[in-house]
């Protein structure tokens, strides 16, 4: 178990999105390496997941106690010494100091889960987890299709009676129509609610915004903790609720909304402003503008299965005005204008 801790700190920088790409890369090894290690990364990830879920008063007040009972779960050599004073010990592990911080707040949610809520647990948590780079579709018990994008995570009970899962990450879901059970994902503070339809959320810890665009059928979304007013979305909406500002609301209608899905890009008469950050999305780059005065060109094409650097021939032969490079692994947009 002590060779699975030393990846706790990469785990812990991914999670808060301060993963570096070699880093990233380190993990995905190990993560891939054996059975084994996938079971840890999900189980910390599940924590993870579960701490979105519950605020403070679920902290018990015997906190050294239940930060040993997850210190057991994660090392069972490691000893945390009681402290009557009510705050959080970090594990006396190596090469745990970036993680730590991190951990003390799962353990101390997750903990008061167990010791709260033990029904919560009656059935096992399913977690499905998708490295970088990697996709993959899972159905559930009730026949709904959800296909997971990369780095992402969901979670379930094992029986679904509930039909209600926890999102971290982006992915698209297919709901089996059930008129009295309706099913919810929640993704942070977003809440959605449908009854069986189509849409994709797009909820990654490390980004400001997470937004929830639908495709058939008809979506709920709502903040329940803020008791803000909930929005219906039709087929072609977009719903986008701001961290920050902490504002739902609804978008223009989507662009690729599944592209990463069906692995195709379509656009027509789209400024590069939007082009370029569902790029960016897609292919999980950086693209930088020399000159902003190109991001008001417009750009018409198609592709599936293409490479990025088969689009940014194409955009090069579309708009004259436009050269691409790639500097430091950055893509580079330059040029005087559009023609």
């Amino acid at each position: 178990m002590m060779e699975d801790v030393l990846y706790l700190d990469l785990i812990g920088k991914q999670l808060s999105g301060n993963l570096q790409p070699q880093e990233e890369r380190e993990l995905t090894a190990w993560m891939e390496a054996s059975p084994a290690n996938r079971k840890f990364y999900e189980e910390m990830t599940q924590l993870w997941s579960l701490s979105a879920e519950y605020d403070a008063p679920y902290i018990p007040a015997d906190l050294p106690k239940a930060w040993n009972r997850l210190a057991d779960r994660i090392d069972g050599k490691t000893t945390i010494i009681p402290n009557p004073t009510p705050k959080i010990i970090p594990l006396q592990l190596k090469h745990f100091r970036t993680f730590a911080a991190i951990a003390a707040a799962i353990a101390a949610i997750a903990v008061g889960v167990w010791l709260f809520s033990p029904s919560l647990f009656q059935s096992p948590l399913e977690t499905v987890v998708t490295a970088q780079g990697e996709r993959r579709k899972v159905l559930m018990p009730d026949g709904s299709q959800i296909w997971l994008n990369q780095s992402s995570t969901l979670s379930y009970l094992k029986d679904f009676t509930n039909r209600a899962v926890n999102l971290e990450g982006e992915a698209f879901f297919e709901v089996k129509k059930d008129p009295t059970h309706p099913f919810v994902i929640k993704s942070g503070k977003l809440q959605t609610r449908v009854l069986g339809t189509s849409f994709n959320i797009r909820a990654y810890p490390t980004e400001q915004k997470i937004k929830v665009s639908v495709v058939t059928g008809k979506v709920e979304v709502s903040i329940p903790s803020a008791k803000t007013s909930t929005l219906l979305l039709l087929p072609g909406d977009a719903g986008v609720y701001n961290k920050k500002e902490q504002v739902l609301d609804t978008a223009t209608t989507a662009v690729n909304p599944i592209a990463w899905k069906e692995q195709q890009l379509i656009f027509q008469s789209a400024p590069l402003k939007k082009v370029i950050p569902i790029l960016e999305d897609y292919f999980n780059t950086t693209i930088k503008v020399a000159n902003p005065v190109l991001l008001e060109c417009s750009f018409t094409a198609s592709f599936q299965y293409d490479s990025l650097e088969t689009i940014f021939s194409v955009l090069q032969e579309a708009l004259l005005g436009i050269k691409v490079e790639k500097q430091n692994g950055e893509y580079v947009l330059s040029g005087l204008g559009c023609q």
